[in-house]
């Protein structure tokens, strides 16, 4: 697995570099939709303390990412390490509303993913 960076680290414009990964705990997962072949996690600094401070990321898995993702049957709490190859940001200027919470940042993986759990 490469280099692990923090969440709050992934604004830096070169963050998405394949030798990076970060590592989180799961908080939120949207479920896995069939017909638009998606799903979505918040993941979320292990340590509490550093969620307030861009601490936590929205990931969107499409497609084959969404698919082995899925396959996996994560839930809630479970902690994951998850490669950055091929990752991209989307870009959300009002953040992304979230229960109880706005995300500054999404990521989305759609043909490749590297996940450790």
């Amino acid at each position: 697995m490469p280099n692990i960076i923090p969440i709050s680290c992934l604004e830096e414009p070169d963050s998405l570099q394949d030798s990076y990964a970060i590592k989180g705990k799961i908080t939120l997962i949207w479920p896995y939709s069939a017909a638009m072949q998606k799903t979505a996690i918040l993941l979320a600094e292990v340590d509490f303390r550093k969620r307030l401070n861009k601490g936590q990321v929205r990931i969107q898995f499409h497609g084959p990412s969404a698919i082995a993702f899925t396959e996996k049957k994560l839930s809630i709490g479970d902690e994951v390490t998850i490669c950055l190859k091929r990752a991209r940001r989307i870009d959300n200027e009002a953040g992304i509303s979230t229960p109880g919470k706005s995300v500054d940042m999404e990521l989305l993986f759609d043909r490749y993913l590297t996940l450790e759990v």
